[in-house]
């Protein structure tokens, strides 16, 4: 149990330093959950491939660079919470992960006038600049402190802070997409 631990806190340590170096590295420690592309500054992957990136090519996606995300690495950006309840959960969740600002601003991408989230059941939402600019979007990756699930809501599910909380209305909870594996910024 020891070494795990220390596995753990080295792999922490290590995605710190990355983080804090501009996140110029190969690839993630972790799986990667997350994949962003488009007008950024920064990546840590370079362009799609047919041959090795089938199910960006099932979904229709290609990029010239990319920036790929672990579970660690979005929670090293700090880690926020929203209290949340769609209808479809029997309580309200509280899920925790950064925020969308600070995401792009990893990126180089704090003046993004548009994001397109993609979801792996091929669901795809928008946000414009004022989208982006107006709510406290949380980039949830875990609910009541476990990783958010594919099967899910998970690996991602990209929320705000509802005008009523917990309980969001419909127009809200609609512009929360979940399952979130790419997002693309313009």
């Amino acid at each position: 149990m020891g070494a795990i631990r220390s596995l753990r806190v080295f792999a922490s340590i290590a995605a710190l330093a990355i983080v804090l170096q501009g996140c110029d590295r190969e690839s993630p420690v972790g799986a990667v959950i997350l994949t962003a592309s488009g007008a950024i500054e920064k990546s840590n992957r370079g362009p799609y491939n047919p041959k090795r990136d089938l199910f960006f090519k099932y979904h229709e996606v290609s990029f010239e660079k990319a920036f790929e995300f672990d579970r660690e690495t979005l929670l090293l950006l700090g880690i926020h919470s929203v209290t949340v309840h769609p209808p479809e959960i029997d309580k309200p969740v509280t899920l925790q992960g950064p925020t969308l600002k600070s995401v792009l601003r990893l990126l180089g991408a704090e003046n993004a006038q548009y994001i397109r989230f993609l979801g792996l059941d091929g669901f795809a939402t928008e946000l414009n600049a004022e989208d982006i600019a107006s709510k406290d979007w949380i980039v949830a990756v875990d609910a009541g402190r476990k990783p958010l699930e594919i099967g899910g809501e998970g690996p991602v599910w990209v929320v705000f802070t509802p005008a009523n909380p917990p309980k969001a209305t419909e127009e809200e909870q609609a512009r929360w997409p979940w399952a979130v594996f790419y997002m693309e910024i313009k």
